[in-house]
């Protein structure tokens, strides 16, 4: 069995950041406001969205079992399109909701997406596309968002969180361990293993230590992105999984694709295959979809 727990869909591009709204024009591409032009999906699966029958169809190209589909501020908020997409496929996809916390009627708007059936909240915090980009810096634990955190632990549902890279006013780790020791109950999932870059494995090391905790998880979703330029097999990408392992063990780490986008630079199944050999059987079950059960408490 595999999951996919960092996967994305949209009916169609809508995404709005600090470069100003994000329109489709076709082809899979995409233009800011600013004039900047960027491709989100791979050819041939989609021109000005990446819809559910298609992640469905690539899942089962690639016998993947499961996938839980996220979302961020760069295809814009799709609440409603991926409630209608889990609610479809209830035996093959999860979801997480998103609200921006400075919503006059956020805490209301959670509460009600929560209730309607998302397994989990995510929060792209990040300063190049997310919250930071056309927020003032705000600080991950602090009164506006711990309203967030009460309603998605009092849910039951786990919390996602993307703090972008370092060196952004987003990149709080040491705000992220006071949250879950504020939050022992709430479970913590933290996007593309803190998104270091080439060079950063120290960097890395530190801040696993700090955030090895009993309820916080890390996807490795597009770690060999991150670490670009890394071809196939994505060495150095897994010598950072590798220092993850040692450091939470194999039972903190979900794989995830985060597909569509990636999948513009490899082909889908690299996103996964470059894995093959460099785990046990257990470590195997474990990443590819046990944590993710545990993590985002799914009834498989």
């Amino acid at each position: 069995m595999k999951i996919d727990a960092h996967v994305h869909i949209y009916e169609t591009i809508n995404g709005y950041g600090g470069r100003g709204e994000l329109r489709p024009i076709g082809d899979g591409y995409a233009r800011w406001a600013n004039g900047d032009t960027v491709q989100l999906i791979p050819e041939g699966m989609g021109d000005t969205g990446f819809r559910t029958e298609t992640l469905i169809r690539l899942l089962d190209q690639n016998h993947i079992s499961k996938a839980i589909v996220l979302q961020g501020n760069l295809y814009g908020f799709q609440n409603e399109y991926i409630l209608e997409s889990i609610q479809k496929y209830p035996d093959r996809l999860y979801g997480a909701c998103a609200v921006d916390p400075f919503a006059l009627h956020a805490a209301e708007l959670l509460q009600r997406l929560l209730e309607k059936g998302y397994v989990a909240a995510k929060f792209e915090c990040s300063d190049n596309c997310g919250l930071m980009s056309f927020h003032p810096r705000f600080a991950l634990d602090g009164e506006r968002m711990e309203i967030m955190y009460e309603i998605i632990e009092s849910a039951g549902a786990a919390l996602v969180l993307d703090i972008g890279s370092r060196g952004m006013n987003s990149y709080q780790p040491e705000a992220v361990a006071r949250i879950a020791q504020k939050h022992p109950r709430l479970r913590i999932i933290i996007c593309h293993l803190m998104a270091h870059k080439k060079n950063e494995q120290n960097y890395l090391t530190e801040e696993l230590q700090l955030l090895r905790m009993p309820n916080i998880w890390f996807d490795i979703s597009a770690v060999p992105w991150n670490i670009m330029p890394a071809p196939y097999p994505f060495k150095e990408a897994l010598q950072y999984i590798k220092e993850a392992k040692k450091i939470l063990g194999s039972e903190k780490l979900i794989w995830g694709s985060d597909a569509p986008g990636v999948a513009i630079y490899d082909s889908y199944d690299k996103l996964y295959s470059y894995l093959d050999g460099e785990l046990t059987d257990e470590e195997e079950e474990r990443i590819f979809w046990k944590n993710a059960a545990d993590a985002y408490c799914l009834q498989l």
